[in-house]
């Protein structure tokens, strides 16, 4: 466990120092489909970082996550990138109050010549309160209109 959690860091900061191109819209909005369905908003703060915003809608539930994402392009691919990120949740699962800790890893594709996106990533969420437990919300799809 120590391993993985040291090569997670790794990977976190060589792709904090990487320096890469930006994505090819500014923000957009979507519906995410997975375990926890729900809506998205993603923001880019710069050319490589960005934070995503997911409304999630599970059975029984109402769940807030906010996420820091890093975005790379995946080289030879245009308009392909890979994302990494982490953040938190908060919310109600089965009349129960839920704060947690989210990590994130995707792909990320911009159709060209129409202004739609879509992704597919893991979304393990590990709660605080209440203690040991987690969201079964790892696999996702999101497709988003995107804006300039």
């Amino acid at each position: 466990m120590v391993r993985k959690l040291k090569f997670l860091g790794f990977i976190i900061l060589m792709t904090i120092f990487y320096n890469v191109k930006s994505q090819e819209y500014f923000n957009s909005l979507g519906l995410r489909i997975s375990p926890g369905p729900g809506l998205t908003y993603k923001v880019f703060l710069n050319k490589s970082s960005g934070l995503e915003f997911l409304l999630s809608f599970p059975p029984s539930s109402l769940i807030f996550t906010g996420l820091y994402e890093y975005n790379m392009p995946v080289k030879n691919v245009k308009l392909l990138y890979w994302y990494i990120g982490c953040g938190g949740h908060i919310g109600f699962d089965n009349d129960e109050s839920v704060i947690g800790f989210d990590l994130i890893v995707g792909l990320e594709y911009k159709i060209p010549d129409i202004p739609i996106s879509v992704s597919l990533d893991l979304k393990p969420s590990f709660n605080f309160i209440p203690p040991g437990s987690y969201l079964n919300d790892f696999v996702g799809f999101s497709i988003r209109y995107t804006f300039k």
